[in-house]
């Protein structure tokens, strides 16, 4: 190559950049794969922790069908249990409670606590996974397709309620039920305690479940119906097809 003088110079051609070598090759995509991999399990996790549509939803039942066509309207209420700390005037500590929605054994899980004022309709979600239906089935001798194996009721300590329906789903290991329980005296609960027994359990004083779903000392909040209610409703409802009770 020559310049503008014609003075010869040297041509250093550009040097090809270097290949990675194989094992850099390997180890970049094995730390790209496992970044990937655990991104997908902590979504994993969080899909499997949330609760179904059907677990969080409110349940149509005749009753209430009933009432709301005549009234057109309906007073539902929902509670967070989480927890409280009740103080006395100077502002001592006098009850602190906190909630769990697992069970002490971790095996069962309630909460969406809903009650509607004018039928009594108390409506709570109980979650358990395969693991806790083949304990239960294996220790009692049950066969999970003969029917149910758990049956539930409320209690206020004073009254027990055992009459109720119930909808079911299910996803990935977890069994859900909705339960929706008949002519239960809200206003005059202070607690409402969810006990589940083994059908194949005839001791009553070890219960397979006990936990409680609704405290008079934690704020209620008013559900808005309307996401619940069936498109372009106009006049009186009908059961919405997607209800059926076991």
């Amino acid at each position: 190559m020559y310049d503008n003088n014609n003075m010869e110079l040297d041509y250093y051609p550009e040097e090809e950049k270097k290949k990675p070598s194989l094992v850099g090759s390997i180890l970049k995509y094995t730390v790209t794969a496992f970044i990937v991999l655990v991104f997908a399990l902590v979504f994993f996790r969080i899909a499997i922790a949330n609760d179904t549509k059907l677990a969080k939803s409110f349940i149509w039942t005749p009753e209430s069908v009933a009432a709301y066509n005549e009234k057109g309207s309906l007073t539902v209420i929902s509670q967070e249990l989480s927890g409280y700390t009740l103080r006395d005037e100077n502002g001592t500590v006098i009850e602190s409670v906190s909630y769990d929605e697992l069970s002490e054994d971790g095996l069962f899980k309630t909460g969406n606590f809903m009650y509607v004022k004018e039928t009594k309709e108390l409506l709570v979600t109980v979650r358990y996974n395969d693991t806790c239906e083949e304990e239960f089935c294996k220790a009692y001798s049950l066969d999970p397709n003969a029917g149910e194996i758990f049956v539930f009721e409320l209690t206020d300590g004073e009254k027990t309620y055992g009459e109720y329906s119930f909808v079911t789903d299910e996803r990935f290991v977890y069994h859900y039920k909705r339960l929706i329980f008949k002519n239960v005296d809200l206003d005059s609960a202070g607690k409402l305690v969810l006990i589940g027994y083994s059908v194949g359990n005839p001791d009553r004083e070890k219960p397979a479940v006990k936990m409680t779903v609704y405290d008079s000392n934690i704020e209620t909040e008013a559900v808005k119906l309307d996401k619940y209610l069936p498109a372009e409703t106009t006049g009186d409802l009908d059961t919405p097809p997607y209800v059926k009770f076991d």
